[in-house]
């Protein structure tokens, strides 16, 4: 019986959107179903004339079990939007020790070695720990870790390592900043004692 229902919906999701002229991985989307999430997302794509158009699709389970599409965006305008968004927006500030700081920047690093260039992040946390990042190497991946989790967009975020390297390193300036002004102040009472004899 779970196997019909797997397969009647996902025969009709994949119908509606070929009626759109998207394509999905049909795969995907039946491991969703049989493993019955209440939301997630599957990547899609338009091709037309040549030209790759990329989508998010997000389904949803109502409460008779059907399975729905509750939205189909165009992933480049959402991904856009959310960057925009990021760049105003930091997410590490003040949830991160100077050592977990130092830790994190080095595992970013590593991460983009093993060729992951996003990482995953719990957004309701009041401090994190290199452990509460997942990485993953494209967009795509960083919706659907999220989708598997089920955790919603409230829950996780997502940022380009590029993005949270900056921040780091944002951060940890700002630290031996604000650690020199009290080593610099005394020099800089003699400085101006100096000028002030100079003047004299």
């Amino acid at each position: 019986m779970e196997k019909a229902r797997r397969e009647i919906f996902t025969e009709n999701i994949v119908k509606r959107l070929r009626d759109q002229n998207i394509k999905i991985d049909q795969k995907q989307l039946q491991d969703y179903i049989s493993a019955d999430f209440t939301k997630f997302l599957v990547k899609g794509m338009r091709n037309e004339r040549g030209v790759e158009t990329p989508f998010m699709i997000e389904i949803v389970q109502n409460e008779n079990r059907a399975f729905l599409i509750n939205s189909v965006r165009i992933h480049q305008s959402m991904d856009q939007q959310r960057a925009q968004e990021y760049k105003r927006n930091t997410v590490l500030r003040g949830k991160l020790t100077e050592k977990d700081a130092i830790e994190l920047k080095g595992a970013l690093k590593d991460e983009r070695d093993k060729g992951n260039f996003y990482a995953v992040i719990p957004s309701g946390k009041d401090q994190l720990k290199k452990e509460d990042f997942s990485f993953v190497r494209s967009v795509f991946d960083a919706w659907e870790h999220i989708g598997q989790n089920g955790a919603g967009e409230g829950r996780h975020i997502f940022r380009s390592l590029s993005l949270l390297k900056d921040e780091l390193d944002q951060q940890l300036n700002l630290k031996k900043e604000r650690d020199l002004l009290p080593e610099q102040a005394p020099g800089q009472k003699s400085q101006q004692k100096r000028d002030q004899s100079r003047e004299m």
